[in-house]
């Protein structure tokens, strides 16, 4: 069936000598793979627009029985002012990009998640500059909720100030299993894991512990995911984040 449908670019790799296979998260079908049949070959810079954060809207050739689906018609969306040219925005869109793509499975319908997106790349976009640093830890923890496997911060007090990682749950001593996350951080996981965007913009972490944090529930995830899998793009976020 022909349908309109909006996309999220996530993937785009080069097929044969003209076409492409894109991987995209559709508002209404959850996550798709498309067969766009030479589009590399057609002038005028068409297949830039299936550049990975891309937002497009589609006439969409939809066969759930098919392995690939076909657009028929493709517009880009500019949604965005800043986040194409802003490298620091860049490179956390970039992130949330990777961590989608290994989370989302095919065909399943994530209508929530995907206007969560689409809403926080809206406020990535007009942010300021100095104000993104913690932007990636609202983004995990939004993915760790969608996943069902919220951290459980009302678990966390001065009689349970250990985080397990294992558990997902604050704990009265330090856990048996590494890794061990100690009082310290697992105050400020407690925080972020309770704190909305507001007011995690004005949440004080140094680069040390925010490279922590981000390594811990990365660990969680993959801990409790059993598709996860290592973060490329993170590297590049920390090097210009920091």
């Amino acid at each position: 069936m022909d349908i309109n449908s909006e996309l999220l670019i996530l993937k785009s790799i080069k097929y044969g000598e003209t076409s492409l296979i894109v991987h995209a998260f559709s508002e209404l079908f959850g996550k798709i793979a498309i067969m766009v049949k030479g589009v590399r070959k057609e002038k005028k810079g068409t297949a830039s627009i299936y550049h990975p954060g891309n937002y497009l809207l589609c006439q969409l050739n939809y066969n759930q029985q098919r392995n690939f689906q076909y657009i028929k018609e493709a517009k880009l969306q500019n949604y965005f002012w800043e986040i194409p040219t802003n490298i620091p925005k860049n490179c956390i869109l970039i992130f949330c990009i990777e961590v989608l793509y290994v989370i989302l499975q095919e065909a399943d319908v994530q209508e929530d998640l995907y206007f969560f997106m689409q809403d926080f790349f809206k406020n990535l976009d007009k942010e300021e500059n100095n104000k993104i640093a913690n932007y990636p830890f609202y983004f995990l923890m939004h993915i760790a909720q969608f996943l069902g496997y919220k951290i459980d911060s009302y678990s966390y007090n001065p009689l349970q100030p250990y985080f397990n990682i294992h558990t997902a749950s604050f704990e009265k001593y330090p856990s048996s299993i590494i890794p061990v996350i100690d009082r310290e951080n697992s105050a400020l996981l407690a925080k972020i894991a309770d704190s909305n965007l507001e007011e995690l913009k004005k949440l004080k972490i140094t680069s040390e512990e925010r490279r922590y944090l981000q390594d811990i529930i990365l660990d969680y995830l993959q801990i409790h995911v059993p598709y996860f899998r290592k973060i490329h793009s993170l590297d590049v976020l920390r090097a210009i984040l920091s």
